[in-house]
């Protein structure tokens, strides 16, 4: 079992520190990880944001004192509803320069050898280790988009992406969100990532620029904890997630810190 780095960085000076410190990249290849991770965290500090991992405990606690600008939290990364250990889930904060928390980023991995997202998400696994225990009265979920029947075997769920308001200007959509997706590969070896987003973030671009291609209608909600709404299913396969990565590194190489906002 790969023990992933959930280090708290409740102080101030852990933000400070270079996240790839706690990085190993034993599956895909290194050097195009290695190098997107990088240039990622390069430009989240240009933008004078510091990236550093957390436990998904602190995620939800952050989740909770900004439900202002942000949506409840999905049950995928409340480690209370799904009872999942640190190897198969990871959290990555970003703090401003007086430490305070101004961005965050979740993965959770799953082994979906005999099934497949349409089966975990209408089933309510996808968010509970146990739907009969958690699941709250009218809870469903209803599947339309086609591919969530292909999306099987390693994948991750990606998620949990939120900025504070003051800093939804710099870019950081293109950033956390293919970081999440090369640290998937590297640690999981995953064979598809995948996520779920509300119609409302959607419109206003968020998918394309964090790097999804792939978009379909979709996946509604019904008395979940983050409510009764329609998402839309974004995912990728590993080809894609590397090729994504390659050219993200190459408007990056091409036009430095400026290669951010052509994604964002």
């Amino acid at each position: 079992m790969i023990a992933h780095p959930q280090h708290s960085s409740r102080h101030k000076s852990a933000g400070q520190r270079s996240f790839l410190n706690e990085v190993t990249i034993q599956h895909g290849p290194a050097n195009i990880i290695g190098r997107l991770l990088l240039a990622a965290e390069t430009a989240a500090r240009q933008r004078e944001v510091f990236l550093s991992f957390a436990p998904l405990d602190e995620l939800v606690e952050i989740n909770r004192a900004n439900r202002d600008t942000w949506r409840t939290l999905l049950p995928v990364f409340n480690p209370e509803c799904g009872l999942f250990d640190s190897s198969s889930a990871f959290c990555i904060l970003g703090r401003d320069v007086s430490g305070e928390v101004v961005l965050t980023q979740g993965a959770r991995f799953y082994n979906w050898e005999n099934t497949c997202f349409h089966d975990e998400a209408t089933s309510l696994r996808l968010f509970y280790d146990d739907p009969d225990k958690w699941r709250r009265d009218g809870e469903a979920v209803e599947v339309t988009a086609p591919s969530a029947r292909l999306i099987a075997g390693r994948v991750a769920f990606t998620g949990a992406h939120w900025c504070r308001p003051d800093f939804r200007a710099r870019g950081l959509p293109a950033i956390t969100p293919r970081i999440a997706r090369a640290l998937a590969v590297a640690w999981w070896d995953v064979e598809y990532t995948c996520t779920i987003m509300a119609k409302d973030v959607f419109s206003r671009g968020v998918a394309q620029r964090a790097g999804y291609p792939n978009v379909e209608w979709g996946i509604h909600l019904k008395n979940n904890p983050v409510g009764t709404l329609l998402t839309a299913f974004l995912w990728n396969d590993r080809k894609g997630i590397i090729a994504d990565l390659k050219e993200f590194l190459g408007h990056f190489a091409q036009h430095g810190i400026g290669a951010v906002q052509r994604h964002a």
